[in-house]
């Protein structure tokens, strides 16, 4: 056999020997990286801990947008204030729309519901909001039927107007129906909206 065959040979040999290194490193590299990953998982990756959402100011101020009613400062009509409550259920949403009456108006607009009354319950049933509030919206009101008109009517607009769930508000004292609050408008049943009441003008702002 002459050289340059015996060359040739050698050198086919060499690669016949060196060609499984590659797949062997490559399998050894992949063992070790997993190998590494299973030991350091835990670390890397914390079981049980939930993303952390950023509320930014933006998202806090926004809401659902709602139309309170108040008195005119001449006291003969009902004028809309817009407020922004929160996306939580629909007698929690009440609540604060009612809550939002009892706080009283911004701007020059007057108050409806007389100070330190209380809603004590809403409960909402078959459309109907049963609205529950302490003696105080009775034995504080001023009196007067436009006065006592504007109370009414401000809660039942304020609740139906909004949310379209609801077609009608019982008012109750204390937990008990009465004929009236002062002496002048039923509302010993439940009451539906009344749009007649409602002025023009007399918005206020975002809250």
């Amino acid at each position: 056999m002459s050289r340059k065959k015996r060359k040739k040979g050698r050198r086919k040999r060499r690669k016949k020997r060196g060609f499984p290194l590659l797949p062997i490193l490559l399998i050894l590299l992949f063992t070790a990286g997993t190998l590494v990953f299973l030991r350091y998982r835990e670390t890397l990756f914390p079981p049980g801990v939930p993303e952390k959402r950023v509320v930014t100011p933006e998202k806090r101020r926004r809401g659902i947008p709602v139309t309170l009613y108040f008195s005119s400062p001449e006291g003969t009509t009902l004028v809309a204030q817009r407020i922004r409550i929160r996306e939580n259920g629909l007698e929690e949403r009440v609540r604060e729309v009612v809550e939002g009456l009892i706080k009283g108006p911004g701007g020059r607009m007057t108050p409806t519901i007389p100070p330190g009354t209380r809603l004590i319950k809403v409960d909402i049933r078959k459309g109907i909001a049963y609205l529950d509030f302490s003696r105080e919206l009775s034995e504080r009101h001023p009196g007067g039927s436009s006065a006592e008109v504007q109370t009414v009517f401000s809660i039942v607009n304020s609740v139906v107007f909004n949310f379209p769930e609801v077609k009608k508000v019982q008012i109750l004292i204390e937990g008990k129906r009465r004929k009236t609050l002062a002496g002048h408008i039923d509302i010993s049943l439940p009451l539906e909206g009344e749009r007649k009441l409602i002025g023009r003008g007399g918005k206020g702002g975002h809250t």
